[in-house]
């Protein structure tokens, strides 16, 4: 998990919440998600071993392409929630 994700810069940590919501606890070293969010790796760690979405967007945890952009995962991230909630409305509608 460590290697996964990458270090929150300082400046990501100085203009977002300080607060990792699995512990609750200051983040002064955090791990950045592909949606953006930090978190301290042991509470990734933990979490990660009983669920299989991301803490904040309940985006799903998917292990990073090696070679390719964040940017362009975060994204085919994002658009794969907005297909599969378009497939529950067409579901829910029929």
């Amino acid at each position: 998990m460590n290697g996964r994700f990458p270090d929150a810069t300082a400046d990501e940590l100085n203009v977002s919440d300080v607060t990792c919501i699995i512990c609750r606890e200051e983040t002064t070293i955090a791990k950045k998600l592909l949606c953006g969010h930090l978190f301290h790796v042991h509470c990734l760690r933990s979490w990660r071993e009983r669920q299989h979405t991301f803490p904040t967007c309940r985006s799903p945890i998917a292990p990073p392409d090696n070679g390719r952009d964040p940017s362009v995962r975060q994204h085919e991230a994002q658009l794969g929630v907005s297909l599969l909630q378009a497939l529950v409305l067409q579901v829910q509608k029929e």
